[in-house]
Formats: C-alpha cells, structure tokens, sequence
C-alpha cells in the first residue's frame, strides 16, 4: 500500500475509495519516505471505519471516511461533515501543507509583503531557505 505520510492519507489499496475528497488534491503529489514497517499498520488503523467512527463519536474530530459520519452525535457538527463527504475539492491553505517550520516563514513574509516592507522576490527567497533548510 503507497501512503501520502505528510497528511496521514492513503493514495492507493483498499482506502482510497472509501476516503473523503478531501484527499483527493494529495493523491497526486506523494512523497517518498523510509518510515518503519509499523507505519503501515498505525495508518491502517488511523483510517479504519472502526477508528473513525469512535472518534467521531466522541466529537475528537470530524471524520475522514463519511460512513463514520452517522456515529456523529453533535448537531452542529453533522452538517458540515455531511458537505465535506459530498464535495469534490478542498484546499488546503499553503502554509498548512509547507508544515509548521516553512509555514511560519510564508505568513510573516506574507504579512510583511502586505506591509510594503519586503518585494515578492524577497518572499521567494525566505520561503525557499527555509525550505532547504526544513530538509
């Protein structure tokens, strides 16, 4: 089974059909990884239908597989799980997918970009040390 680690989804196997489409924007962009062989196991129960329905259950978080949503017991959660479970995109904000290391360099060179104080290239240049540097 191939997993996509940086955001704890299965890109392909049994899984994939049954993952929200929430996923759908990482399918294509795995990253290669040496993670030890219990990873596949901790993945596997991370994303199982019982996994999910407990958790969603216990309101700890919306759930990643929409045959879990019916163990949802907060109303004010069922109906935004029920719009993600139909949608077919969801963006994931940059700073989010560049982890927290980058991610922080982005919005303070953003704002910074807003407040006229650096130039876009200068932006450039910030978040691409701080990627090689979160390598």
């Amino acid at each position: 089974m191939a997993w996509n680690l940086s955001v704890l989804l299965p890109t392909s196997g049994p899984f994939r059909e049954s993952r929200s489409p929430l996923s759908a924007s990482f399918r294509t962009r795995e990253r290669p990884c040496n993670a030890p062989p219990q990873t596949d196991a901790f993945l596997n129960l991370l994303t199982s239908l019982k996994y999910q329905t407990a958790t969603a259950a216990s309101g700890i978080y919306l759930p990643s597989v929409p045959a879990a949503n019916s163990a949802i017991t907060d109303t004010l959660l069922q109906q935004p799980a029920a719009e993600l479970a139909k949608s077919t995109y969801h963006q994931n904000y940059f700073d989010q997918d560049l982890g927290p290391d980058v991610g922080r360099v982005l919005n303070d060179q953003t704002t910074a970009l807003a407040a006229g104080s650096i130039t876009p290239e200068g932006l450039a240049k910030q978040v691409e040390e701080a990627w090689n540097l979160a390598r």
